[in-house]
Formats: structure tokens, sequence, C-alpha cells
């Protein structure tokens, strides 16, 4: 496994992201819909007023999953947040 740090405005990100989503909310939610692009873009997205990274850990070319730290920049020495995801085909490998 590698870490790489992926640019959460940019589209091939979210293409890059978007089945493992699928997959993950599919299984944790079954009666919602498909996550869709715009939604993932939503959430990986810069917002005003944060700074924030997006990482994901890789098995060769796929994601396994990722994690989005931020921070508010109104409050620099405040907390962070953050979320990460581990895609299912992934999970409970140690």
């Amino acid at each position: 496994m590698d870490i790489r740090s992926l640019d959460g405005d940019d589209p091939a990100t979210i293409d890059l992201l978007l089945p493992g989503f699928r997959e993950t909310m599919s299984l944790e939610l079954p009666g919602d819909p498909p996550v869709s692009p715009a939604l993932l873009a939503r959430l990986l997205q810069r917002r005003h007023g944060a700074d924030r990274i997006v990482l994901a850990a890789f098995d060769g070319d796929r994601p396994a999953g990722c994690a989005k730290l931020g921070l508010d920049l109104g409050v620099p020495d405040g907390p962070g947040h953050g979320s990460l995801w581990v895609f299912p085909g992934f999970r409970r490998r140690g």
C-alpha cells in the first residue's frame, strides 16, 4: 500500500474514488440511491474559510480508502476535523 495526496477539487479524483464510495454506501445504507459524482465532489471540495487535505491509500492502482482532514483557518489553533473511509474490499486485512 502507498499513500497519495489527491486534489479533492479535481474531477479525476472523484472518478477514481467514486466506485469505492458507491460500494461502501450500498453496504452501509442499502436503501439509499447510489452516491452521485456531485455528492462526492461536494464532500471532498475545499470550503471557504477552511483548508483540507485528501489522502488515499492505494493497493497498486486501486484505492483502498481515503481520509479527508481539515482545519478551520479562522481558528488555526482550534481542533481539526476529518473523515476516514476504508472501502469494503480492503477491510479486515490488517
